[in-house]
Order: C-alpha cells, then structure tokens, then sequence
C-alpha cells in the first residue's frame, strides 16, 4: 500500500526515469550526455512550481534550490542526488511495476530472472510493490528514486508547515558515475548546509562510514620501431615493456581477488602499438599509508623503463575523515534509524559517492539508503517501502539535527 504522505513519490521516480540520462565515457563535456540537461531543467521547473528559493540551473546541468527553515535552532543541511545513470546497460527505462509481491523469483522476460537464491533479501519484501525493468535496460533507480525521494520530502513539508526544521537545501548534480565530475565541479559558494546528505545507496538501513581512497595513473611507454628484418638491437615493443610493467605488480591485488577492505591495482585499458602504448590502472585502498605506497610503487616501478612515463590522477578521498571531525550528522541519522525502527547497517563502501568528493572540499556529507538493490545490472529492483522509508530518515534528520 502507498504511503499517502508521499502519494507522488512512485508517479515521480517513473516520471523521471524516462528521461535517459546514461552517462557516456566518451563525452568530456559536462555533461556527458543530453538527457542530464532535460532531467535537470525539469526538476528546475519543478521546484520553481514549489516556490522554492535561491534556484539555480547552470549550464552544467548543476541545480538546486532551498525550502527556506522556520527554526533557527536546527541546522542547515544540503541533500545530493545525481542526474546520471551508469553506462553499463541501455538507460530508456522500461519499468514495471508488481503489486503485492508474492515472493519467490521475479520473472523480467523469456531470458531472465531476479533469483531468490541470488537475491535472499527478496524474502524480506514480501506483499511489498516492487519496481523492476524487462531485463534489458537499467532501472535507473540508481540515482533517480533518491531525486523523487527529495522532492517528496519537500513536498510534504510544504503541505505541512508546521513541521519545525531548518533550511533545507537540494542540488542534483550530474556524472556521478564518471568519476563524481559533478561534484567535484560543484561550485561550494552556492552551498548552504552545515551538512550534506547524498543518497546514492543501497537496500535500507545501509549507510557510509568511510571509503576507499582513490587515484588512477595513466602510464605511458615509448618503444623504437624498426623493420623486423634488421630489427637487432634496435626495436624497443612498447607493449612489451607494457606487459612486463603489469607482471611486476602483485597478481593476488586485482579486483577479482580482493573484498572488503582489501585494496588493489585494476587494469581497466591498455592500448598501443609497438612505438607508444598506454595502460590505465586505478588505484584502491582503505588506509592511506596503504594507497601512498600503492602510488609509490607504481612510480619506482617505471624507473625500470628507459621511456616511461605517469600521469597520476588523484579522484575522492575517504569520507570518514569529514564524518568523524562532525559527529552530530553521524548521530542524528543513527538515532533516526532507531527511532523508526530501521536496522542500522554501516557499510565501508568498495568505491565513491560524490560526498567522498564533497568531504575534501570541506562538507561532511553522508551517504544513506534509497531502498533499491542491484545497481547498475538489468536486475536492478526497487521495493516502494523502503523509498518511503528513505523519505522516513530525511524527515527525521532535518528536524532533529
């Protein structure tokens, strides 16, 4: 059953999940593709219709807008949520929806299913609405409920005035998922929190204490071509040295070998010929001694290499630092969770979130649930109760911090 105090909430996400936002690697532009522009020109008018204030649409698709507070004794916060869908899977969204799940594995097409034995937490959303796709594309629940989430909050304190808070600021940002470029260019004198909140996590009660720090290096090898017939002496293969460069790093610190907190060197491209080629390898690591040494390493590593070179491309910090340093953000959110009767599970997360990125430039942002499983997969699954639940912790937060 819906909630009726976020009645557009399920109207909303599908509304926006039309618009394809698929983010493209290929695109330097910001953003990287069209549909970040239309999604955040119609959430512009949208809160312009609410009669929010301070708006803001830039040519970054960059936007935002505040619910002014009516008690100055509860703090500012700004809550994030991206534009843009990951590039794994085709973003024209075909969402379904099921009524009254009656458990058991969920059908998408001929081809293929969401398993109980894959998916156990299937089992806790029994007689919930779920929301899936046919099995082709993204959901895009991945960040777009997290927006319907927002904006239902708003909506709602707007219908209720008398709810004591403080000011509430949002902004969308766009490709999150190409290195949290939004973000990062997010201009921070047009942020009016004490506190930021992302929602760009999973199933519900999961929230971020720390994540990894990460860096990537581009490293560039310079061969001698000659004709292979009097080659002697005189050719230097390029992916040769490439290669041996890559055998020199640990084989049990690839991604497919580490968990947890483990760190490791990802190899995501390698291209070139025998005269130039270029190997991308992303750096991982919970402890930063750890990351700086993983660094280090690559660096004396080229030294083996008469023609060697690295470009080193330092992306998001660990957000624990900026957490620990502010308690209360931490403090007030876990305290909501047990006020609303929601199991608290805090996750070191394998990867970034644009507050990973927003923590280093001085806001302790927070990432929480939005209630989906599945990102970035055709399986990709939302249950309606736990978006509401979302919702729920927002309210609680913003009128208790």
């Amino acid at each position: 059953m819906k909630n009726d105090n976020y009645k557009d909430l399920l109207e909303d996400f599908l509304r926006y999940t039309k618009i394809d936002t698929k983010v493209s690697h290929d695109n330097e532009e910001v953003p990287s593709s069209p549909g970040q522009n239309s999604l955040a020109k119609l959430l512009h008018q949208e809160m312009t219709d609410l009669g929010l204030s301070e708006l803001f649409l830039l040519d970054n698709a960059i936007c935002g807008g505040q619910l002014p507070g009516n008690n100055s004794s509860l703090e500012k916060v700004t809550l994030f949520a991206h534009l843009d869908t990951a590039a794994d899977l085709p973003g024209n969204t075909k969402a379904r929806i099921i009524e009254n799940y009656p458990g058991g594995d969920v059908s998408l097409n001929e081809k293929s299913s969401i398993l109980v034995s894959e998916n156990s937490e299937l089992s806790n959303y029994v007689g919930d609405t779920l929301i899936v796709t046919s099995g082709d594309t993204l959901l895009g629940a991945d960040d777009k409920i997290a927006i319907a989430e927002v904006m239902a909050l708003v909506k709602y304190l707007k219908n209720n005035d008398e709810i004591p808070h403080g000011d509430i600021q949002i902004i969308f940002v766009p490709d999150e998922e190409k290195g949290l470029v939004g973000a990062k260019a997010l201009d921070m004198s047009l942020v009016r929190g004490s506190y930021g909140v992302c929602l760009d996590c999973c199933g519900i009660g999961e929230y971020v204490i720390e994540n990894w720090w990460a860096g990537e290096a581009l490293v560039t090898f310079r061969g001698v071509t000659a004709h292979p017939m009097s080659a002697k002496g005189k050719m230097v293969n390029s992916i040769l040295q490439a290669q041996e460069y890559i055998q020199g790093l640990p084989e049990t610190e690839r991604p497919e070998h580490t968990e947890k907190k483990e760190g490791f060197f990802y190899l995501s491209n390698l291209n070139g010929s025998t005269v130039e080629t270029t190997a991308k390898i992303h750096v991982r690591d919970f402890d930063k001694e750890s990351y700086e040494n993983r660094k280090k390493m690559l660096f004396e590593l080229a030294l083996k290499f008469k023609n060697c070179t690295i470009e080193y491309t330092e992306r998001y910090g660990d957000c624990a630092k900026a957490l620990s340093e502010n308690p209360k953000l931490l403090k007030t959110v876990r305290e909501g969770m047990e006020a609303l009767e929601i199991k608290g599970i805090p996750l070191s997360m394998r990867g970034g979130y644009d507050g990973s990125a927003l923590g280093m430039k001085g806001l302790p942002t927070l990432n929480i649930f939005t209630g989906a499983h599945n990102f970035h997969s055709a399986q990709e699954y939302l249950p309606l109760r736990s978006a509401e639940k979302a919702v729920d912790l927002l309210l609680y937060l913003v009128t208790h911090i």
